[in-house]
């Protein structure tokens, strides 16, 4: 089965966030983080596993920043155990 990906930019802590989407928005979200490697992104760890999904789900595939599309800054953003970015 061949799913239909929307895929835009959303702007976050000042980062671009490379997002793909497919499936209902009218339905459960699920958000697929992807793992690091060489050439990893949301789309080369997931592009299958979304169209078991897409037909009842809102799926989103982000390229994590640092990774793909998204932003690659000098510095990645970091964030302590208590979750707050420092």
């Amino acid at each position: 089965m061949t799913t239909t990906m929307e895929t835009s930019d959303v702007e976050a802590g000042g980062f671009r966030i490379r997002l793909n989407r497919a499936g209902p928005r009218t339905g459960e979200t699920i958000l697929f983080l992807h793992g690091s490697g060489p050439g990893a992104t949301g789309l080369s760890n997931y592009a299958a596993t979304v169209s078991a999904f897409a037909d009842d789900y809102d799926c989103l595939v982000i390229d994590q920043v640092g990774w793909g599309d998204s932003s690659h800054p000098a510095e990645l953003p970091r964030a302590d155990v208590s979750g707050s970015s420092y």
